[in-house]
């Protein structure tokens, strides 16, 4: 029945894995997923430092940590991640397909799981569809698979089933083993479902935000230039949580980071990029561009997103919280949220003193997590003799 119909997160967020049924305890559970997923430095929904549009969350694992499917649908196009000593290895990908039922009739949205790592192409390996592509024998679809490039596919699956294997990200303030998780739909949300979201039009941006609204919440000194530790402290302790509560239910519609009309030379002539010299351009769009690029024509056309790479993108936690309560017939009680203010920035043009957060190796996470593994932990098997004993003494 859970995996028939439940909807679950596709790694485990403060042992939290299955979305409850029940108003008290989604709730609860709730608060906790997103203390979990915004208590490091990256990765916030919908701005990355620099002002980069962000259309995820991420939430922390263990590296090789099994990612599954958080609702039942199909999984349409996929690509294994692989090692590369010199740079980041997580850039493999699945992108599934949900058509589900809910009270306002059947929703179809797309959950995009990002950064997976390298995995066994083997009939021994943990994820099923692999295990199903080895079976077929088809060597030319397996060889594509080891070296990194994208497959499409047409594989049911249901909530639970094993999609990948984590990776590791090794780029901006901090490092470690990361899912992103996105949710995207091609329209607005039909009926109650879509009511909890502010939506918001933003195609006409590029790759940086150019909503004052949004940019200005997390602005502290009102520099208009983003850095991740504004980030970080707007969503960990801000002075008024309204603010985050607003940019938790937006929805926006935008042109995809990790599209390929996103090429090097578009993102190098953004406007907002004018004051930076050329070659830093050029560099965070290897850091945070290039790499991950998976939407392209023959993706859109088989998978049924558009050709043009715009598409609403949602915080992905608070819509499978709406969801899930939508699902089960109540409503969600939110903190009370302000309004953002609806103008352009002032000044678009971004310093590379805010850039150099991308490859500037400073505020590791590694002291100040609170749950789960720090984000530079690498865990391994260690041999017997190498590890210490601890000898309790006897009890009285």
């Amino acid at each position: 029945m859970r995996a028939l119909h439940g909807l679950q997160l596709p790694i485990p967020a403060r042992n939290i894995s299955e979305l409850p049924t029940e108003r008290e305890e989604l709730q609860r559970a709730m608060r906790g997923i997103f203390r979990s997923a915004e208590e490091r430095t990256t990765g916030f929904f919908p701005m990355a430092a620099g002002r980069l549009w962000h259309s995820g969350a991420h939430l922390r694992g263990m590296r090789g940590q099994r990612v599954e499917s958080p609702a039942r649908g199909r999984l349409l196009a996929v690509r294994l991640g692989r090692e590369n000593p010199k740079g980041p290895s997580a850039t493999g990908f699945a992108l599934i397909r949900h058509d589900l039922e809910t009270p306002d009739g059947v929703v179809t949205f797309y959950s995009l799981l990002a950064h997976l790592g390298p995995a066994d192409v083997s009939a021994a390996s943990p994820v099923g569809w692999i295990r199903e592509l080895v079976g077929s024998g088809n060597r030319a679809v397996l060889t594509g698979l080891r070296a990194g490039r994208t497959l499409l596919l047409d594989t049911p699956v249901e909530a639970g089933d094993v999609i990948g294997l984590l990776g590791e990200e090794d780029r901006g303030p901090e490092s470690g083993a990361e899912l992103h998780f996105e949710i995207l739909t091609t329209g607005r949300l039909p009926g109650e479902l879509g009511k909890p979201f502010r939506y918001l039009e933003a195609a006409a941006d590029g790759p940086f935000v150019g909503a004052g609204g949004v940019a200005m919440a997390p602005d502290s000194n009102d520099d208009q230039q983003i850095t991740a530790e504004e980030l970080k402290a707007f969503f960990q302790n801000p002075e008024d949580p309204t603010r985050r509560e607003a940019l938790r239910h937006l929805a926006v519609r935008h042109a995809h980071e990790w599209g390929d009309r996103m090429t090097e030379q578009v993102f190098v002539n953004a406007r907002d990029l004018r004051g930076v010299p050329e070659e830093d351009r050029r560099r965070l769009y290897h850091v945070a561009v290039a790499p991950y690029v998976f939407w392209t024509d023959a993706v859109a056309e088989h998978v049924g997103l558009p050709r043009s790479q715009t598409a609403y993108v949602y915080n992905p936690l608070m819509f499978f919280a709406v969801l899930a309560a939508r699902r089960q017939g109540f409503e969600l009680h939110w903190p009370s949220r302000s309004a953002l203010a609806d103008r352009e920035l002032d000044n678009a043009r971004l310093t590379p003193e805010t850039l150099s957060d991308w490859w500037t190796r400073t505020g590791r996470a590694t002291t100040t997590l609170i749950f789960g593994p720090a984000a530079d932990t690498v865990v391994a098997t260690r041999k017997r003799q190498d590890i210490p004993l601890i000898v309790l003494p006897p009890s009285e």
